[in-house]
């Protein structure tokens, strides 16, 4: 199979990989060239049903089960197309999953189902007007997707993430990779016992999950930038650990899922500060999962302008685990933070139409000290058990500051504004 994607690769006219059935591989697949920014790797094109299995014994945690490289021969005017569509790549928590790296003008990946990872599931790096799509990553540790390396235009439909970060929902003995040390307890436990709990055993799970992520200093992944030909190493440190960091701005989501990811005082969702511009979700939804503080965390831009243009519309965030754990609770949706020493504020974040069940702080947290600019909640519909008003839909932490925040209900015209940052609810 490798001898087969390197005879694909070409600077002109990259052909195709075509594969049927169940492949085992006991060494990471590569298309393209790392090294080459004009040889492009082929399309891997799945006919029919294909298993990507890793097995033996030479894997490092740091390894992915395929790599694939290159510039897209769109730039010359070429055309759109899948670089990898139709794969399982079953990693047997061997390994990482998937990269997918300097991929540009519309092209993208699709159909993919990653499985059993460490580390990181899904990485892609450096990818412009590109897309992802029809995406499955079940039962991974550490991130399920790394989204790293300034894209633009990128665009994410139907990505269903579940049961990461050391979750067990195989009933098979020979993969003995369960949460903590509750193998006998969770072994025999089905996707919907494991969700919804079974004979108590849902309190037993804290934060004490099995870990694996890359170390903050982790070099392995080496990226070539298209402007000037260096090489840089992408680094993620200990802050960014979330189920999806999204390192990078202009990243439209689409019809995105999770179920049953447990991260505990971690976030589903990490923005860095310098990426937290013109990021959308459409159509979220959160079902029992379980955070202590945040679904998402998104840090302030530390320039003068601020960042925003953050939007996250018809949203489903179902997370209420209080009947079998009292701190079950997740605080708040949205927190807006400011991490960075030098940020100055965050402005433009909309949050219309949400459904929240199981929060017991609010829809969004704005952490100070900062300025926050025009922070909207529309149209939210709570339950905690009680329901939270609109006064309660936005709150601030450790002195921040809101001008212009808003949140109202449009069934009930209810409507709580604050009309300068110095002034209270109104």
């Amino acid at each position: 199979m490798q001898r087969a994607l390197a005879e694909g690769t070409s600077e002109s006219c990259p052909g195709a990989v075509v594969l049927s059935g169940h492949y085992r591989i006991n060494a990471g697949l590569v298309s393209g060239d790392p090294t080459h920014a004009r040889r492009y790797g082929p399309s891997i094109i799945a006919l029919g049903p294909v298993i990507i299995e890793c097995v033996g014994t030479g894997w490092k945690p740091t390894d992915y089960a395929l790599s694939v490289y290159g510039n897209t021969i769109g730039d010359r005017g070429g055309y759109s197309r899948a670089v990898v569509s139709g794969l399982k790549i079953q990693a047997n928590n061997k390994c990482r999953g998937m990269l997918i790296a300097r991929q540009f003008h519309f092209q993208g990946i699709e159909k993919i189902h990653i499985e059993q990872t460490v580390q990181v599931a899904l990485d892609t790096c450096s990818c412009w007007k590109s897309f992802v799509r029809d995406v499955h990553i079940l039962n991974c540790r550490g991130f399920a997707w790394r989204l790293n390396g300034g894209h633009d235009n990128m665009r994410i439909d139907n990505v269903r993430i579940g049961y990461c970060r050391g979750m067990w929902h195989r009933a098979d003995d020979a993969h003995l990779h369960p949460p903590g040390g509750y193998a006998a307890d969770s072994r025999a436990l089905s996707l919907h016992e494991m969700k919804c709990g079974y004979n108590d055993t849902r309190k037993q799970y804290g934060d004490d999950y099995m870990e694996s992520w890359p170390a903050a200093d982790d070099g392995t992944l080496v990226l070539r930038r298209e402007s000037d030909g260096t090489t840089y190493r992408v680094r993620t440190p200990e802050a960014y650990r979330a189920c999806v960091l999204c390192d990078s701005a202009n990243v439209a989501f689409d019809h995105v899922m999770f179920e049953n990811c447990h991260y505990g005082s971690k976030p589903l969702v990490y923005i860095p500060h310098h990426r937290s511009r013109q990021i959308s979700f459409t159509r979220l939804h959160v079902e029992a999962c379980y955070q202590h503080d945040c679904i998402i965390h998104a840090s302030s831009y530390p320039t003068s302008g601020g960042s925003g243009g953050m939007i996250f519309r018809d949203t489903d965030c179902v997370n209420d685990f209080t009947a079998l754990d009292t701190e079950a609770h997740c605080r708040y949706f949205l927190r807006l933070a400011r991490d960075d020493h030098g940020a100055a504020c965050v402005s433009n974040v909309l949050v219309d139409g949400i459904r929240a069940i199981g929060l017991k702080g609010g829809i969004i947290c704005c952490t100070g000290p900062g300025e926050y600019h025009r922070i909207r909640v529309c149209n939210a519909r709570t339950r905690t058990p009680r329901s939270l008003l609109p006064h309660e839909w936005i709150a601030t932490e450790r002195g921040a500051t809101l001008d212009d925040a808003v949140a109202y209900r449009t069934d009930t015209r209810d409507v709580v504004q604050i009309h300068s940052k110095e002034s209270p609810w109104q």
